[in-house]
């Protein structure tokens, strides 16, 4: 699978700029779907988020609540599955949102 990565300091300034509910959470792992419509992002606290690549700070959607950490994110080369993988290994597939 091919995903586009980028550092949280390249991310655009409105994915800062969301509203509490994610604040403490952080990120550990970041990929833009093929067509860089969407930015997925694997998070220590077990979610796992996808973001329109829009100014709409409504654009956040969590796609999965997992009790483990989620240490890794990827795009399927379509772009139209995610799959998240765990702190144990363990590997956990989503359709895009």
């Amino acid at each position: 699978m091919r995903t586009h990565r980028h550092a949280v300091s390249e991310l655009p300034r409105h994915l800062d700029e969301q509203p509490g509910a994610l604040a403490p959470d952080a990120y550990l792992d970041l990929a833009w779907n093929p067509a860089a419509k969407f930015l997925a992002a694997a998070s220590w606290k077990g979610r796992g988020v996808v973001w329109t690549n829009t100014k709409d700070p409504d654009s956040l959607q969590v796609v999965l609540e997992h009790p483990d950490a989620l240490q890794a994110v990827a795009w399927s080369t379509a772009g139209d599955r995610l799959v998240f993988g765990d702190e144990r290994g363990r590997l956990i597939a989503r359709d895009r949102v």
